[in-house]
């Protein structure tokens, strides 16, 4: 128990990092994300859709890792979070 909290704990503020644009480990990432997100930018609705699936991936692994009793659950949690590192490095 105490080993998934630490490994939620520490996912969450790597996710953080990456999702404010405090690290710039993904600068693609957060490039695309100004670009999709400007209010006057004419984007798709699928980009957008792509970007919040983006960001519900880590909240739902964190979850998953820290809140879940089953251990399929929290394999579960791990891989979503490294799905979710893949995706962001193919930004860059």
């Amino acid at each position: 128990m105490i080993f998934r909290l630490i490994l939620g704990s520490i996912l969450a503020l790597l996710f953080f990092l990456i999702f404010t644009g405090k690290v710039n480990w993904f600068i693609g990432f957060n490039e695309a994300q100004k670009i999709i997100f400007n209010p006057n930018s004419i984007s798709l609705a699928k980009a957008k859709t792509g970007f919040i699936v983006i960001y519900l991936m880590p909240l739902f692994s964190l979850y998953f890792i820290v809140f879940s009793q089953e251990t399929i659950k929290v394999i579960g949690g791990i891989f979503l979070s490294l799905i979710t590192f893949m995706v962001l490095f193919a930004f860059n």
